[in-house]
């Protein structure tokens, strides 16, 4: 076979393995489109990738984007259930999903769980050792942020008068007429205490380096839910700011807080 021949012949074996890939690629985003991955359809895909002799760094790209389209599907309706869960497990499992490669998908997982569990009440549990709880008292939830309270950031003195001044000495005017001046604030919210906000069954508190408190599930009053804070009303005093730490949990403070405010 001479140089030309073996040349061709060469390129016509990349362009059917390209096709091959291509068809197994396409197989592979099919499989997953409604977001599960039955036995049949494993063994299919298992069989052509040993068909075309495809290696897993070949495919690493679409494996990724075959899970993102089931968990993008599982997710659709911002709850994943355990079966949903479990679905997506043997997914990752099956195409060799790197755990770091789908970290932030993976915490976005677990939040949609946690949301999920408690709108079927199923309310999460966790261990605060140093609380000092109640008879009966659960804690639900710990979430890190700090406490925002109304300060004065600035005084000055505005206005400003209407006469005529003459000098007197070197340095100083006398005005003859009124000032009409004021003694003016500025306000602003500010970080008073850094800490943790607590959700228990009987109540909410916030844990801080500089001040804390403790109000009652039923002496609440009002609650207003933001992207990055809740505020809490009470009975009695003022309402209390917590602005979060972090990012993404939000929601599950806001669903949290109603379900044992309606509970």
């Amino acid at each position: 076979m001479g140089i030309f021949q073996s040349l061709v012949s060469t390129m016509q074996g990349m362009r059917k393995r390209s096709a091959q890939k291509a068809e197994f690629i396409r197989l592979l985003v099919e499989a997953t489109a409604d977001g599960q991955l039955s036995k049949d359809e494993m063994q299919l895909l298992v069989d052509r990738f040993r068909e075309i002799g495809l290696t897993n760094a070949e495919i690493k790209n679409a494996n990724m984007k075959a899970y993102l389209q089931a968990y993008n599907v599982a997710k659709a309706d911002n709850r994943i259930t355990v079966e949903e869960e479990r679905e997506l497990q043997e997914i990752k499992r099956f195409l060799k999903i790197d755990d770091v490669a789908i970290a932030g998908t993976t915490r976005e997982l677990q939040r949609l769980r946690i949301l999920t569990e408690i709108e079927q009440g199923n309310l999460p549990e966790i261990e605060l050792n140093d609380l000092a709880r109640k008879k009966g008292e659960i804690s639900h939830w710990s979430e890190p942020g700090s406490l925002i309270e109304e300060r004065v950031v600035r005084r000055g003195y505005q206005g400003g008068s209407h006469g005529v001044s003459f000098r007197i000495m070197k340095g100083v005017s006398y005005r003859i007429g009124a000032h009409r001046g004021k003694l003016v604030s500025e306000k602003a919210n500010v970080a008073v205490s850094e800490g943790e906000l607590i959700i228990t069954n009987l109540r909410v508190a916030f844990r801080g380096d500089q001040k804390s408190f403790n109000l009652l599930l039923s002496k609440v009053l009002d609650v207003d839910l933001f992207s990055d804070a809740i505020r809490i009303t009470g009975e009695t005093g003022k309402p209390r700011l917590i602005q979060f730490g972090r990012e993404g949990n939000a929601d599950i403070v806001g669903m949290l807080v109603t379900r044992l405010l309606n509970s």
